[in-house]
């Protein structure tokens, strides 16, 4: 799976069909999970750290100059759509349904469009 998707990622799960438009720069770190439907275009770079999960049907986009970076160990739950410029830090839970853009600080747990904090995990 690392020599197709052009990427070192090891532990790499996918479940059923997903979507990889590269354009740019793609990073997994090890035990990433890619539920069915997700999508990635990255016309420009996108980083997954560590033990990330994404649930059915995200989705993910980036733009040359507005990179996405996902940090360790980050749940994103189905439907989840991730805008250009997102930075998810690391410990963050993404509610279903849930569009980010901007900036999500670690152990935070977001939901709704335009997303807020439901409660910061210690």
């Amino acid at each position: 799976m690392s020599r197709l998707l052009g990427c070192a990622c090891e532990k790499l799960q996918v479940e059923g069909p997903i979507s990889i438009l590269r354009g740019a720069e793609l990073t997994l770190g090890h035990s990433v999970y890619l539920s069915a439907g997700c999508e990635i275009s990255n016309h420009g770079p996108v980083r997954m750290g560590d033990c990330v999960v994404c649930g059915p049907g995200v989705k993910i986009r980036s733009e040359a100059g507005a990179p996405v970076w996902i940090g360790d160990r980050v749940w994103i739950g189905e439907g989840a759509v991730i805008l250009p410029g997102a930075r998810i830090g690391d410990d963050a839970i993404i509610c279903a349904g849930t569009r980010v853009e901007g900036e999500v600080a670690a152990r935070t747990v977001v939901a709704g469009n335009p997303w807020r904090v439901l409660r910061v995990v210690r």
